[in-house]
């Protein structure tokens, strides 16, 4: 039985136990070309695993294990010139904990100790000669560990790998980021940590530099005190270092499931929750997110389904997350960027590739955080202006997401999302094929709603608003523009795999402004929405769901809606 990886992201415990690995080496090449490296992505994708997988590749202990670690892989045949040529100093800051509650002295104090101890797991790896003493500073701490390494005289160079380098920065982002601001502009010990990397590139002892993170901050982190690495982040070569693309997903896949038509339905399962993410402007090619892969395929080898809970338990606190980037700097102008999103289902933009937060603050690094971050992703890029459109990568996104992006929208806690609620009036629908109650529930969302331009409310934004109000459910898979043979339907509402619930739905909208509140507007509305209907029942799939029942509704205004099911 094929064994999988998930949680696990040391690259030696996946080869030496036999899990399922898949080949990244083939870029070890490439980045042995540049010297210092910095590379961004999102939480849980892969970083860890390719950090490990350097630290295997490159260490001086590790030559006489290369045959039982790289042997069938990209790079074992054809090896660099570097293989086994260094001392690792790694630094992995992800366990790092660091928030606005603690002062100037605990946050430094925190940092030195954990220098302090990867500094010592590096003397004791390689039984090196140097004795550290753990100091106030960990720059101080650093100094003297290159410092007296540099007077060993030994053969070979060290190659720093740099785990979650903004794991501190990121802890103080939360929330207060005035704060933030305030203690990096008078500490500077982060800054000094780097600087004293850099010096000893100059010095020949550190010969290499790999780090990893989930955004370029600038300020009094890495790039201001080592200011010379190369960023791969947005390069088109590599855009698969991590993630997996298509290809991979689909080989592993058939390594999971020998039959042909249920491994269409997995790596169905799998595109729909956990693919779309793209990383460059240039290269267009969308990736799936490895651990929530992993987790699905761990379910299925295991228990030979789907997981019962789409979205891994272990990404629930990212909801938070999203909901303190909102407050950074400028919450007011960053709510107005959310709600487009929600509203119209892409916002535009561009990518930046570095930020100085002590000096200014746009919309464009609003977005640019939350797409480092994972929260929105590459729609396309504009041809003329090269501006960006983002939009949200996928349905776990939506499903991760959607309680928090509905109370942005309501207004001073006017209208309460309340879950139970929005269940119960679920259940005529699920039963009966009922769905006034749940439109009942989005013409009362609406009217009390914050959704501030009412003048310029259109059915795009009815549209976006209805399908994040049903991926707040547990039953339904929902879907908008989904294709059908005759173009793309606004609303198609599918039971998912375990779902108890019979009726499932397609819905035609048609929204019109009050001043079209006539009798001859809404009964022409419902005629367009019926042929539009008739039309998308041509496409033979949704003809065979024989439990699939179809409604017109045409909402006018917030106040009033009509729906009518057509046979």
């Amino acid at each position: 039985m094929i064994k999988i990886p998930y949680g696990i992201s040391g690259f030696e415990r996946i080869r030496k136990e036999g899990f399922k690995y898949i080949d990244k080496t083939k870029y070890i090449r490439d980045i042995e070309k540049e010297a210092y490296c910095m590379y961004v992505r999102p939480r849980r994708f892969g970083k860890t695993l390719f950090t490990t997988t350097l630290d295997a590749y490159y260490s001086i202990d590790k030559e006489d294990e290369y045959e039982e670690l790289f042997k069938g892989l990209d790079i074992y045949d054809n090896p660099t010139e570097k293989r086994n040529s260094y001392y690792i100093l790694n630094f992995n800051f992800s366990g790092l904990l660091v928030d606005n509650s603690m002062d100037l002295r605990e946050i430094e104090n925190a940092f030195n100790i954990k220098v302090y101890n990867d500094c010592m797991k590096f003397i004791e790896r390689y039984h090196l000669d140097i004795v550290l003493e753990p100091t106030y500073k960990a720059s101080a701490m650093l100094e003297t560990l290159l410092r007296i390494f540099q007077g060993l005289h030994l053969k070979n160079n060290i190659y720093i790998i740099i785990d979650e380098y903004d794991h501190f920065t990121n802890g103080l982002l939360e929330g207060e980021c005035k704060t933030f601001l305030g203690i990096l502009g008078k500490a500077g010990f982060v800054r000094a940590f780097y600087e004293v990397i850099k010096a000893y590139t100059d010095y020949n002892v550190v010969e290499r530099f790999f780090a990893t993170g989930v955004a370029p901050l600038t300020l009094d982190s890495m790039t201001s005190g080592f200011n010379i690495t190369t960023s791969l982040t947005l390069n088109p070569q590599y855009v698969a270092m991590t993630g997996l693309t298509e290809e991979e997903v689909r080989k592993v896949v058939n390594e999971v499931e020998e039959d042909k038509e249920k491994q269409e339905k997995i790596f169905k399962d799998l595109v729909e929750n956990y693919d779309g993410y793209k990383f460059s402007k240039r290269n267009l090619e969308h990736i799936f997110n490895p651990t929530l892969v992993m987790y699905y395929l761990n379910n299925y080898v295991k228990l030979g389904s789907r997981p019962d809970e789409i979205v891994d338990k272990n990404l629930s606190t990212n909801a938070e997350k999203l909901k303190n980037l909102m407050l950074i700097m400028t919450p007011e102008e960053n709510y107005k960027q959310i709600q487009k999103l929600i509203l119209e289902g892409e916002v535009s933009g561009n990518i930046i590739q570095s930020f100085e937060l002590d000096k200014t603050f746009s919309s464009y690094d609003f977005l640019s955080l939350l797409f480092y971050n994972g929260y929105i992703t590459i729609k396309e890029v504009e041809p003329i202006s090269n501006l960006v459109k983002f939009m949200v990568p996928n349905f776990v996104s939506y499903n991760l997401y959607a309680q928090y992006m509905l109370n942005l929208i309501s207004m001073e806690n006017r209208v309460k999302v309340d879950i139970g609620d929005l269940q119960r009036a679920l259940i005529p629908f699920a039963k009966e094929g009922n769905l006034v109650p749940i439109l009942e529930w989005v013409r009362n969302f609406l009217m009390y709603s914050s959704v501030r331009d009412k003048e310029n409310f259109k059915e795009q934004d009815l549209k976006h608003i209805i399908h994040l109000i049903f991926t707040l459910t547990k039953q339904y898979d929902v879907y908008t523009e989904f294709p059908s043979l005759q173009g793309y339907t606004d609303v198609y509402i599918r039971n998912k795999d375990k779902s108890m619930d019979i009726n499932e739905g397609l819905i035609e909208l048609k929204y019109l402004s009050k001043k079209d509140d006539t009798k001859s507007k809404i009964e022409k509305a419902k005629s367009e929405a019926k042929e539009q209907l008739k039309n998308y029942m041509k496409d033979e799939r949704l003809q065979a769901n024989k439990n699939l029942k179809k409604y017109v509704v045409v909402f006018v205004g917030f106040e009033k809606f009509y729906v009518e099911e057509v046979i």
